[in-house]
């Protein structure tokens, strides 16, 4: 019989913990995309296929771009997005 790995669980409960401070009613984009960070820290999503943001989050990248003086791969990078997403926000909001 195998022990318990006691350090997977330890990790699991404390990763639920930090969770559960950060969830409420009224979450943004953002804070789902640190909360999925939490629960799969070294999980980098292969289908990308079915995300979604909302205006505050394209207009949040749009700045951090501008203010920082960004190119679109770099905040691609920064974001984990596509430079043509970049692209494609950039076209539809005249920035």
């Amino acid at each position: 019989m195998q022990k318990p790995n006691y350090k997977k669980i330890y990790e699991e409960i404390l990763k639920r913990k930090k969770i559960k401070k950060k969830i409420n009613d009224k979450m943004s984009i953002k804070d789902v995309l640190k909360i999925s960070k939490i629960i799969n820290p070294n999980n980098q999503d292969k289908n990308q296929k079915h995300k979604s943001y909302d205006l505050d989050y394209i207009n949040y990248v749009l700045n951090d771009q501008l203010k920082h003086n960004y190119t679109n791969t770099e905040v691609a990078n920064k974001y984990n997005l596509s430079r043509n997403t970049i692209t494609k926000w950039k076209k539809n909001f005249n920035l």
